[in-house]
C-alpha cells in the first residue's frame, strides 16, 4: 500500500464530514508530491483541482484512498472530530449524524464504534424536547469522541 493512501481516507473522511477544507486537501496533496519520486496522477490531479470543485476533490481522495484499511483511518479521525465539536459544539449535531450514516452505510461496524449509532436520534429527540436535554447529549457525544484523542 502506497504511504498516501491512509491520510488519503483519512483527509477524505474529515472532507466528507465537513472538518477539513477543500485547500487542506490541496495543500496536502503538494506536500505529497514533493515527498514522492513518482506521484500517481491523481494525486497530481487533485493538487490542482479548484477548491469549489468538491466532486473531484471526493473523487480523487476516493481514489487514493482505494487500499486503506477504512477502520484505522476512520479512528484516526475521532481525536480531530472530537477538537472540532469541542471548539464548534453547534456542529455536534452534524458530525453525529455523519457518523451514524457512515455506520449504516457499512456492515460489521467495530464494536468500538458503537457508540455512533445512538448520538444522531439522540440529538433530535433532545432538540424536539421529547427525550433529554442537548447540553447532556453534547457533554456524552464529546466524552465519546475524547476515548479516541490518544488511542493509536
Amino acid at each position: 500500500m502506497p504511504p498516501y493512501t491512509q491520510d488519503a481516507k483519512r483527509l477524505s473522511l474529515l472532507f466528507d464530514y465537513g472538518v477539513a477544507a477543500a485547500r487542506e486537501v490541496i495543500d496536502w496533496a503538494d506536500s505529497q508530491i514533493v515527498a514522492l519520486d513518482s506521484p500517481p496522477d491523481a494525486l497530481m490531479q487533485l493538487a490542482v483541482t479548484r477548491p469549489d470543485d468538491t466532486g473531484a476533490i471526493i473523487s480523487h481522495l476516493h481514489a487514493l484512498s482505494t487500499e486503506a484499511e477504512f477502520w484505522s483511518a476512520f479512528r484516526a479521525v475521532l481525536g480531530r472530530l472530537h477538537r472540532h465539536v469541542v471548539s464548534h459544539p453547534d456542529d455536534a449535531a452534524r458530525i453525529a449524524t455523519h457518523l451514524y450514516r457512515t455506520a449504516v452505510m457499512l456492515s460489521k461496524v467495530p464494536r468500538e464504534f458503537s457508540f455512533i449509532y445512538g448520538y444522531d436520534d439522540a440529538f433530535v429527540l433532545a432538540k424536539d424536547g421529547t427525550y433529554g436535554d442537548a447540553d447532556t447529549v453534547l457533554k456524552e457525544f464529546t466524552e465519546d469522541l475524547q476515548r479516541f484523542t490518544t488511542a493509536p
